[in-house]
């Protein structure tokens, strides 16, 4: 299956995530997105990157990390911050094991963030795709209104000119 995503770093951009093999390729068309998308360095800094998609399928909310899916109804997912906030680490966690975990630079380390006197918990959360999704994939209301928003498709950011 192929499905257009809001692009989680880059304002007007889409992207086509093919399900099947994770990777999400740019969309200069589709006018509606049905999720979010990012390429995420998840070793900090040691070539690690893949491609980390949020989005329904077929009545449900799916966490998609390269070619792994898991349904956010159904898994824990717990972010940490670690080496004295230099390193963040993300895990989904099934049935106590897990499955998947990442640790990555944290973004208050980012000599821009760090230059920026305004920097702030949420500048992080809107940088941080593993801890948006830590912070509100637990709320049974907004998986709810995210399947079904994203079920519908919603618009895609555009820039006016």
């Amino acid at each position: 299956m192929k499905i257009s995503l809001e692009d989680w770093d880059f304002y007007d951009v889409a992207r086509v995530l093919d399900t099947e093999s994770g990777v999400a390729t740019i969309d200069p068309v589709s006018p509606v997105v049905h999720g979010v998308v990012a390429v995420v360095d998840t070793d900090a800094g040691k070539a690690g990157w893949q491609v980390v998609a949020v989005y329904e399928s077929s009545g449900e909310l799916i966490l998609q990390i390269d070619k792994r899916r898991w349904n956010l109804d159904r898994v824990e997912l717990v972010h940490e911050t670690l080496a004295e906030g230099s390193l963040c680490s993300f895990a989904v966690v099934v049935d106590g094991v897990r499955e998947f975990e990442a640790v990555y630079a944290s973004y208050r380390m980012d000599p821009l963030n760090q230059a920026d006197p305004s920097f702030d918990d949420l500048d992080e959360v809107m940088q941080d795709m593993f801890l948006w999704l830590a912070r509100v994939a637990w709320d049974e209301r907004w998986r709810t209104a995210a399947t079904q928003h994203w079920a519908e498709g919603l618009e895609r950011r555009r820039r006016t000119k």
